[in-house]
Parts: structure tokens; C-alpha cells; sequence
């Protein structure tokens, strides 16, 4: 997978992470921390996160690195992805 191609599965993936989640970007933010100019980049597939934010989101939004990358589909949210 070429960059391009992760950042976009990443970034749908986020978002639809988010959204059933029915978290707010703002409220994303807020919790971890994060600028929400930074957050709208991954969201909007601008860029990706580092490392150490990648864990937070992971956990925050409940879903696993691999399903966030596109790499498998997650067993409870397989209908929303």
C-alpha cells in the first residue's frame, strides 16, 4: 500500500471510528489532547499521526491499529466499516 492509498484508508477509517463512536472532532481533541487543526489533517487525509498519537487514537476510539490502516475489518463494527 503507497502512502496516498494509507493516508486515505486512514483517514475514512478514523472518521468512521469516530462517528460511531458519536464523538465530536472537537471532543477527540479535547480528551487527547490534540490541536484540532492536526486532527482535521488526519481526518481530511493530510497527514498521519505520529506514533504516539496513533496509540492514543487506538485506544480512545477502541479499534485496533489494523483496522484503522485498512488491514482487516473489526468484528463489532463490521456492518459501520
Amino acid at each position: 500500500m503507497n502512502r496516498t492509498n494509507m493516508l486515505f484508508v486512514f483517514s475514512k477509517n478514523l472518521k468512521k471510528a469516530r462517528k460511531i463512536k458519536r464523538f465530536t472532532q472537537n471532543f477527540v481533541c479535547y480528551n487527547l489532547r490534540l490541536k484540532m487543526r492536526m486532527y482535521a489533517y488526519y481526518e481530511a487525509g493530510i497527514c498521519l499521526p505520529n506514533l504516539n498519537t496513533f496509540r492514543k487514537l487506538c485506544e480512545f476510539l477502541d479499534v485496533s491499529p489494523q483496522v484503522l490502516l485498512g488491514m482487516r475489518a473489526p468484528k463489532k463494527f463490521s456492518s459501520g466499516f
